[in-house]
Formats: C-alpha cells, structure tokens, sequence
C-alpha cells in the first residue's frame, strides 16, 4: 500500500504518471491481492487516479493477470483455494460491529426469517435455481444458519455495494481517502474483524484528519477483543466480553459524535465571524 501510494505521488511536472508509476501501482496492489483478497474491489478506483487511458487499461489487465499466474503453481486445487472463503462468508462471527446490529434489526422484522429466505429462493427461481438461501446458510461440516444471519449478509454487501459506487463516482477523492473509507467501511460491515486485519488501515491512518483517528483508536483497541481465547481455552465457548466491544466501537462513537461537534460549533463560528464583517459599516470604520 505504501509502494502504491508513493507511486500515485510520483508526477510529473505537468501532473500526469509516468512509467514508473504505474509499475509501482500494479507490483502494489498484486501484493496486496496476493496477501488478502480484498483490495482487487478497489482496483477501478486505482485506475482512475490515472490521466492516461493507456495507464487505466494497464492497470486494470496487467493486475488480474499477475494475480491468476501466481494461482496456477497451486491450480490442481481448483476452487478448494477458495474454500475457505465459503466458511468465512456464512459462518465465523467475531468481533463485528454494524453486522452485529443489522442481525438484530432483521431479527425484530423477521423472527422466524421466513420473509427474507422466501424472498431469495422467489428471485433464485426466476433465474432457475431452486432454494438459493442455501447458498447463504449452508457450509459443509457446520450447521445450518439462522436466515436472519443470511439476511444480515445480504445487507451489508448491498450496504457496501452502494459506497463502491459512490466512491468510483466520486474519483477525484484521493486514494488513500478512498482506501480508508472503503477498506474500513468493509471491516465494519464484515462479520468477523480479527486485529491484525486493521494493518491494511495503518498507512493511510498515519496520514492525519478525523477518520484517521477513529480508526487508529480502533487499531489500538481491537486487540483486546482475543481476551476471548480465555474464556475458549478453559470452556471451550467463543463468545466476546462486551466491555471488549464497547471500548473498541463505543471509543469510535465517542470520537466521532465529538468530532461532528467540534466541527459545528468551529464552523458556526466561521459564518459568525463572515457574516459580522459583512454586515459592518464601512463609513464607520473608514473614521
């Protein structure tokens, strides 16, 4: 990440990128893919912090390439590489936060969650696939879910589907600002948000503003979400202290409600101030 975001940096006199800008671009988000999945979804986004067309093609193509040829070594595999994803997507809970939240609401709305895996399986159908809420409740050697864990799902990729979309229109939002708002918004909304996850959020955190600092106390504070490793070690039960989550998430309420007023009294005075000298008298300061 840090490699990417010098090579962004790296301008020429009249502001456009250079050769070795994009390399640097395109070795940087290989690793990042290479080390966690996620990035590639920011990988339009990187495109287009780019002038030349030339340069965005590039980017776009020559990525996905590296990518898939550091998979081939291991193709014999075939899709059980991914298999762990599938665990991950429709089982592991920890540390979550919004996702946490969405499962209640959805639990007030849709007890039973009849609704909600009805309506999947009526849309799976249209397209000829029968009981698709399977696909978001079942993994092989674990437990059927609970719908309204599914449906709680659902929600947070459309949640996270709609800021994607807002961001690649919103372009000319800096890079590490994009990265900060899409990568944290996915940990939020993710089910699981394991410590060292937030490592990906170290370097553009160290770039200052009111975000940054919400999130820098989230870094500091999430490892204390394994004093869960306790508690499994004795009994063998996964379940989070909640004074863990609410030091990590009440802490990030707490800046950020703080931080909305700071700026709206600083920027109430701002207007006070302007709106005074314009309604000053001129003459009157004149003598």
């Amino acid at each position: 990440l840090v490699v990417i975001l010098r090579s962004i940096e790296d301008r020429r006199p009249n502001g456009s990128h250079g050769t070795r800008a994009v390399v640097g671009v395109i070795i940087g988000m290989t690793v990042c893919t290479l080390t966690k999945l996620f990035p590639i979804v920011l990988l339009p986004h990187l495109a287009l912090q780019f002038r030349n067309w030339k340069h965005r093609v590039a980017i776009l193509v020559v990525v996905p390439i590296l990518v898939t040829a550091a998979y081939l070594p291991f193709r014999d595999a075939g899709w059980k590489l991914f298999g762990a994803l599938d665990t991950y997507g429709t089982v592991w809970e920890h540390n979550a936060s919004i996702f946490r939240f969405l499962v209640g609401g959805w639990q007030v709305i849709d007890p039973n969650g009849t609704f909600w895996e009805q309506s999947v399986n009526g849309v799976g159908g249209l397209v000829g696939i029968e009981d698709t809420s399977r696909f978001f409740l079942e993994t092989r050697g674990f437990e059927r879910q609970h719908a309204n864990q599914g449906a709680a799902r659902m929600t947070c990729v459309l949640i996270f589907g709609a800021l994607w979309l807002v961001m690649l229109w919103r372009r000319r939002v800096p890079f590490d600002r994009q990265w900060l708002y899409l990568v944290g918004a996915g940990m939020l909304l993710s089910p699981i948000v394991h410590p060292w996850y937030l490592l990906a959020l170290v370097p553009v955190v160290l770039r200052g503003g009111l975000p940054s600092l919400i999130v820098l106390w989230w870094i500091l504070t999430a490892p204390f979400s394994y004093t869960v490793l306790t508690q499994y070690w004795v009994s063998g039960t996964w379940r989070q202290a909640n004074w863990s989550w609410w030091l990590q998430y009440g802490g990030m309420a707490v800046l950020a409600i703080g931080g909305m007023v700071h700026y709206a009294i600083h920027n109430n005075d701002s207007l006070t101030t302007s709106q005074d000298s314009f309604d000053s008298d001129p003459g009157t300061e004149d003598e």
